[in-house]
């Protein structure tokens, strides 16, 4: 297995974090604002909360579509959520860290991978793009003029 690859990047979200956290937890939602996440599906019942399962269907290199499975692994209301996830050989561990910054989020993504064969550079990439697009979907009602 592979030496794992880890990143860190944060945002600040036009929002107050309680909004940030349940957009970022609405994991039927993944796909109108994470490229590439063609559908997501919970395949456990109830509400989020620690052992949450889900399915996403994600558009690999070449068209190729990846089902990736994935699980809550840590949830503290606006707070925290921890994801846990695979892909064939490829593992990731997410920590998702929301605070209050005056009325908006600060909202940090610790990301861990382990046996990716993209380059750090790629991942990297795609991390803040996927963060960027969250603050763009979750602060374009305040940016359009009524």
């Amino acid at each position: 297995m592979s030496r794992p690859l880890k990143f860190a990047q944060t945002v600040i979200v036009s929002c107050p974090p309680d909004r940030v956290f349940a957009f970022r937890c609405a994991i039927t939602n993944s796909p109108n604002w994470r490229r590439g996440v063609v559908s997501a599906s919970q395949s456990t019942l109830g509400p989020i909360d620690v052992g949450s399962r889900w399915t996403e269907v994600r558009s690999g290199p070449g068209g190729v579509t990846q089902e990736w499975e994935l699980e809550i692994t840590e949830y503290d209301p606006s707070r925290v959520l921890g994801i846990s996830g695979h892909h064939e050989q490829t593992q990731l561990e997410e920590r998702h860290e929301f605070a209050d910054e005056g009325g908006s989020t600060r909202y940090t993504v610790v990301l861990e991978v382990t046996g990716s064969s993209l380059p750090g550079a790629a991942i990297q990439k795609q991390l803040v793009e996927t963060l960027l697009n969250l603050k763009w979907a979750m602060e374009a009602p305040f940016l359009r003029t009524p």
